[in-house]
Parts: C-alpha cells; sequence; structure tokens
C-alpha cells in the first residue's frame, strides 16, 4: 500500500503522530546544482522563486477530528468536544 495516500490515517491509527515533529518538507522540486532551495514551478522562469522546506509540528488533538458544531447544536449529548478543539 507504498504510495496509496494512507500515511496520515496510519499515523493516526498507530498514536504515531509524532514522528511528523520536525521533518522538514519542500515544495517544488530540487535545483540541478543539490541546494536545499527548492523551486516553484514557473513556467516562465523556472528560477524565479524558491522555498525552503518547512517543519511540521503534531498536536496530539490531530488524533481526533472536531465534532462539527452544526451537529452539536443538533444533539447536545454529544458533548464534551474531542480533547484540544
Amino acid at each position: 500500500m507504498a504510495g496509496e495516500g494512507f500515511r496520515f490515517n496510519d499515523l493516526k491509527r498507530w498514536k504515531a503522530g509524532k514522528l511528523l515533529n520536525n521533518v522538514l518538507t519542500y515544495v517544488g522540486k530540487r535545483k540541478p546544482d543539490g541546494n536545499l532551495a527548492i523551486v516553484y514551478p514557473n513556467y516562465t522562469n523556472p528560477d524565479l522563486s524558491y522555498q525552503a522546506g518547512k517543519s511540521r509540528t503534531w498536536e496530539d488533538k490531530m488524533y481526533l477530528y472536531p465534532i462539527p458544531t452544526g451537529e452539536l447544536q443538533r444533539n447536545p449529548q454529544l458533548l464534551p468536544q474531542n480533547p484540544g478543539w
């Protein structure tokens, strides 16, 4: 199941969200010279803009989704809201 888009849900199910902390993510493509600056796709000038990697932050509240406000208004017995939301 590699590359099928289930990793986020797997990390939630395994309670392994903290593995995402301090991992750099990148947008665009790597420059040919191997520099860590990342090129945004720009079809008129591919060297126009760059963005360095940004780190992700996992919060424990992300293991559960918030209960939608409309659902809480229709059924107050759903309270309290999921932790952190």
